[in-house]
């Protein structure tokens, strides 16, 4: 079968070939007038009649019996599959350039496209309201860069879409200027018959966004973001807060050449401020992305520094989530306060807390108020101020989710939820790990056993047992632990 396959390749590559192959084509005589050919609508007429001819019908007929297994069928699936290979290829409009892949070529790398059943995608989202000292900053997950216009043309096959798939076309215009948290991942090929139907259980997400891309928010959410020219202030300075970074949406790419490209969202939703530029002495006023924040290169390198030292931990830790979901689900719900606004991203930062250092029980404000007072405090009078910050940022978050509303709440008050998630959520981190060195060929402690070494350095008990006796000598108060 495959033999017939390749013949009915070679076949269908003649005809195309012969039929897109350069010409002059740029104009077009009728009577005394002439008109100007648009070569994209030409091309796309030429194809819209080259998929009709029977010779392609041959090909989706030996391409479907070639792959087909047990009882795989779905209307109209394989007539989309070839369709989207010779359109998102290249093959056509390498063709009418008189480009066009060798035959030979041709089948190979149809036959490969059609038998790989892994597929890589890309996920470039623009963050909005910072910009960085140099244009690219690579890490081990993900770098964040600002793409030339011609790069993005490139990156999101604009040639190729703006003749075949034009709500894929992205506007270089309104990208070039925005720097862009680029994640890559290898994904296994589904095949839609195997994806299972949406059951009744409601899955936990608290983003739009795809797990991958999620992960890294995670990375960027921990850093201490704040608006650069508000950086020196007083905790009872209520009308100062902080500025996070913000992803309006995520794109989605990948090197799928059977599947559709997915439609781009509308980019003109990015925000924008008047600037002026100088051109040879001419005043030229301009829209550039708004920003919020400029990192100058020693903020940068900070950045950088802070980026590859979370990065192991989180995945560390991501390796070992079955010990410790708690964890994870904290830092999905940080993540959470991270795209939010107000009110509900103070709700969402005292619930990453209460997931870190929560249990069930009477006194439950007071004892999350001691923990967190005991991990951040460096002495009793700290501790205890610590501990009263969040008791007043419960007040809130009580009074919110019981339908009071909250009296006298300030941008400071988001700000200092968000330092408690913070910095309790990068001791934790470092707790983990700590664990994971110490006991690599041991049981990993439990989530109650953690915090009950907590409790035990908090009240300075004298019973040590194995799992506090590993600890550090200064625990629960290890500096590097909360401030990295």
């Amino acid at each position: 079968m495959t033999d017939e396959l390749q013949s009915a390749i070679v076949a269908y590559h003649g005809i195309a070939v012969a039929s897109l192959g350069a010409k002059v084509r740029t104009k077009a005589a009728i009577r005394n007038l002439e008109l100007i050919v648009n070569p994209r609508l030409e091309l796309l007429s030429q194809v819209e009649t080259l998929e009709a001819h029977e010779l392609f019908g041959m090909l989706i007929r030996r391409t479907k019996a070639a792959f087909q297994g047990d009882d795989f069928d779905f209307i109209g699936w394989w007539d989309h599959q070839v369709k989207n290979f010779f359109r998102r290829s290249g093959f056509y409009s390498g063709a009418y350039k008189g480009e066009a892949l060798e035959s030979k070529e041709l089948v190979r790398a149809y036959l490969n496209a059609f038998k790989r059943r892994e597929i890589e995608r890309t996920y470039p989202a623009p963050i909005e309201y910072v910009s960085f000292d140099t244009d690219k900053l690579e890490f081990a997950s993900f770098e964040i860069r600002r793409f030339s216009a011609a790069e993005i043309d490139s990156m999101f096959q604009n040639d190729i879409n703006r003749v075949f798939f034009e709500r894929a076309v992205a506007d270089a215009r309104l990208l070039d200027d925005h720097w862009l948290l680029r994640v890559v991942e290898r994904i296994p090929v589904i095949d839609p018959l195997s994806t299972p139907l949406p059951g009744p259980e409601v899955m936990l997400q608290y983003t739009p966004f795809p797990a991958a891309f999620e992960t890294v928010l995670q990375q960027l959410a921990l850093y201490d973001w704040r608006c650069w020219d508000l950086e020196l202030y007083s905790d009872d300075e209520p009308g100062k807060g902080w500025l996070q970074p913000k992803v309006p949406f995520v794109l989605v790419l990948d090197d799928d050449v059977l599947s559709i490209p997915r439609s781009i969202p509308d980019l003109s939703c990015l925000e924008t401020e008047p600037d002026t530029i100088h051109i040879d002495g001419d005043e030229i006023d301009i829209d550039r992305p708004a920003r919020g924040m400029e990192m100058t290169a020693e903020d940068e390198a900070s950045f950088k520094e802070f980026m590859i030292g979370i990065g192991p931990l989180l995945e560390t830790v991501r390796r070992n989530s079955s010990t410790w979901t708690f964890l994870e689900l904290a830092l999905q719900f940080f993540v959470k306060a991270f795209l939010t606004e107000g009110p509900e991203q103070l709700l969402w930062h005292v619930t990453t807390l209460e997931a870190l250092f929560g249990q069930k029980g009477s006194g439950v404000t007071k004892r999350l108020a001691g923990r967190i007072g005991a991990v951040l405090g460096r002495d009793g009078d700290e501790e205890d101020s610590v501990a009263k910050r969040f008791e007043d940022l419960y007040r809130f978050r009580c009074d919110l989710v019981h339908g009071n509303p909250p009296k006298s709440m300030f941008r400071r008050h988001l700000r200092e939820a968000r330092e408690l998630a913070r910095r309790t959520s990068l001791w934790f981190l470092h707790y983990a790990n700590h664990f994971l060195g110490e006991l690599a060929d041991g049981d990993l402690p439990t989530r109650e056993e953690m915090l009950r070494a907590l409790d035990l350095a908090i009240d300075g008990s004298a019973r040590l047992n194995r799992l506090i006796s590993r600890l550090p000598a200064d625990f629960p108060k290890i500096l590097e632990w909360t401030d990295s």
